[in-house]
């Protein structure tokens, strides 16, 4: 069965596509290197992408793609409520959207949100996990029971800040800043990235 990107909306409670439009994704199939899936919006009316070759060519070449993604382009389709709540959810949105039918390479780009001490005893439990190249390592874990992992919320007139904690296997403990535009389309205007804890496989 086709994932279906709605789904995500039965768990979020302040968040939701704008009428009119719709989001999508198209498969980057990167062969013996991974594969992911590309988010997009469009109107509703509109067809759906065949293909990632479609989608980028529509685009206007792999450099546009390549900005969307780092822009997170699909959120232009969310609305929000006017609460610290929508906001947070939107930036977990925007992290976490995309993080199915990862393959190979592509596993290093899933993130897990830390919003209490419970996820990073978590964490350490999945690393040990056979699936993970290398569990952390006592030091690192001591480290990581330290950091702060309750996330923040800064409403400002024109732009939100949200600050929240993550780990990915590819780097280790993250505490990413997410800057928005207060009012819809609530564009991402910048991401702050600062390594916390370093993942064993990083800091060997």
């Amino acid at each position: 069965m086709d994932f279906d990107l709605n789904e995500y909306f039965n768990i979020f409670g302040y968040i939701r596509i704008n009428q009119g439009f719709a989001l999508g994704y198209v498969y980057y199939d990167r062969s013996s290197l991974g594969g992911r899936p590309i988010i997009y919006h469009a109107c509703q009316e509109q067809t759906p992408y065949d293909d990632y070759e479609a989608y980028e060519k529509a685009a206007g070449g792999r450099a546009a793609v390549s900005r969307k993604i780092v822009e997170r382009e699909f959120i232009h389709a969310i609305q929000t409520d006017d609460v610290p709540e929508a906001f947070f959810e939107l930036a977990v949105f925007c992290e976490l959207a995309g993080n199915f039918y990862l393959y190979w390479h592509d596993l290093d780009v899933d993130k897990i949100i830390i919003v209490s001490t419970g996820d990073i005893e978590d964490v350490f439990l999945k690393t040990e996990n056979e699936h993970w190249r290398i569990p952390l390592t006592s030091k690192q874990k001591r480290r990581a029971r330290k950091i702060k992992t309750f996330p923040e919320v800064e409403m400002g007139d024109d732009v939100v800040r949200v600050s929240l904690t993550y780990f990915r296997q590819s780097g280790g403990f993250y505490r990413g800043n997410y800057y928005f535009e207060r009012t819809f389309p609530h564009r991402l205007l910048k991401v702050e990235r600062e390594n916390l804890v370093l993942a064993a496989s990083q800091a060997l």
